[in-house]
């Protein structure tokens, strides 16, 4: 499975400790969201058991990749659209980085964590 760093493999895998890990809408968006130190410290608070409360998370000035991956782990989340199949493909917007931790962000969706770790590339 990619991690965007040894950071967020290490604050994801400590995130989902207690999770249901089936859950593949949880597991993706907590995947995104541990991606950037900043915006875990900032949404981290507002993680329950077995939900992520958005509508309480106070983002303030985040970096546009903070914005994008609280953006996409919103559309997991939610099966919403913020970010474009558009937006992923345009190399001035998302960094080959961020292009490959979404996409581990769909395949956790999609496939659920459990195969998803069973991929293995290097970022």
């Amino acid at each position: 499975m990619r991690f965007k760093s040894q950071q967020h493999k290490s604050t994801f895998k400590k995130a989902i400790r207690k999770k249901d890990k089936t859950d593949t809408r949880l597991m993706a968006a907590m995947y995104l969201l541990t991606a950037d130190q900043i915006l875990w410290n900032k949404v981290k608070g507002n993680i329950r058991e077995s939900r992520i409360d958005y509508d309480e998370v106070r983002l303030d000035t985040v970096s546009e990749n903070c914005y994008t991956l609280y953006s996409a782990s919103k559309d997991m989340y939610f099966n919403t659209d913020h970010v474009s199949l558009s937006d992923i493909f345009d190399t001035k917007l998302i960094s080959e980085k961020m292009y490959n931790v979404i996409i581990t962000a769909i395949n956790i969706r999609r496939l659920g964590l459990e195969k998803a770790e069973a991929i293995e590339y290097a970022i």
